[in-house]
């Protein structure tokens, strides 16, 4: 993954909208999705391209959409691995990182480490299944 990975504004608002769709998503579903953006059509192209280039977004296989066929991009990591990466930088002892992550989770939940634990299971095991598969209809 690229050191630069940080996002502009537009870039941030494209991502929030595929993080929260969580399942592989064509440019055109993208367009009809997001009726309120404050992105052009081309400039989605744009976006998408550098999303690609900064280790953000991947193509999975495309898929006949009308007469023609069109890319289906996925999130290569969650909104939460993203904000770790970023703060995370170039030069980290990721060991020592993700244990001070837990200790600050630990403080920040005040005794319910029951809560934290189920958490972080869901959150160990969504991180083995990998990307999801499906496109939504």
């Amino acid at each position: 993954m690229r050191k630069d990975i940080g996002l502009t504004k537009r870039e941030e608002e494209l991502m929030n909208f595929l993080w929260d769709y969580e399942e592989p998503i064509t440019s055109n579903a993208i367009l009809k999705f997001c009726e309120n953006r404050s992105w052009s059509e081309s400039y989605l192209y744009v976006m998408l391209r550098s999303l690609q280039k900064k280790g953000l977004l991947q193509q999975r296989e495309p898929m006949q959409y009308g007469s023609q066929y069109a890319r289906r991009f996925y999130c290569t990591m969650t909104k939460e691995e993203y904000y770790v990466a970023l703060a995370a930088g170039k030069d980290l002892d990721t060991k020592a990182f993700a244990k001070n992550v837990v200790a600050m989770a630990v403080k920040e939940g005040k005794g319910d480490n029951k809560e934290l634990l189920e958490q972080l299971e869901q959150m160990l095991k969504e991180a083995s299944e990998g990307p999801p598969e499906k496109e939504k209809k």
